[in-house]
């Protein structure tokens, strides 16, 4: 099991990850990590339908994808990650699975978040949850899709 890409979307799969992310990683397997996604049938009927039929879809809870990854040896799939919240990204990785970067594609503006960019806003949660991955190694960086260019996170921390 390869991943190619850990990303944070508060709109989780969509364009930007179906046309822009896959076909440029050679992903054949679109994972959304989200605990109230994956209890929630409509939602995960709805997401299923916007992945391309020759890609693979899973839509698990923190737990079951953990285990997935702790279990799986099928080197064969390329991977994309998808999570909600930075918060998530970080209860994975101290569940002990490795990432070595994360992209932030879009976090909405909510009040009480500051706007980084056209499409991230982080709260002081995010901000904390970023900042430890960071200090566990992982790189951050911002962008939509791969041919935007880079925004480095830590200044906004």
């Amino acid at each position: 099991m390869s991943i190619v890409l850990a990303r944070v979307d508060d709109r989780l799969i969509h364009g930007q990850v179906v046309v822009g992310w896959a076909p440029v990683l050679k992903a054949n397997h679109i994972m959304i990590i989200d605990n109230q996604v994956a209890e929630d049938p409509t939602q995960c009927l709805l997401y299923e339908m916007a992945v391309p039929l020759e890609i693979k879809s899973s839509i698990l809870t923190q737990n079951k994808a953990v285990e997935f990854f702790q279990s799986n040896a099928d080197t064969d799939n390329r991977t994309i990650i998808l999570f909600s919240r930075p918060s998530d990204v970080l209860s994975f990785v101290e569940s002990g699975v490795t990432i070595t970067s994360l992209n932030i594609g879009g976090m909405r503006y909510e009040p009480g978040k500051t706007q980084i960019s056209p499409s991230i806003s982080i709260s002081d949660e995010d901000k904390t949850a970023l900042r430890t991955l960071l200090s566990k190694g992982i790189k951050i960086e911002g962008r939509a899709v791969p041919t935007d260019p880079e925004l480095d996170i830590k200044p906004f921390l």
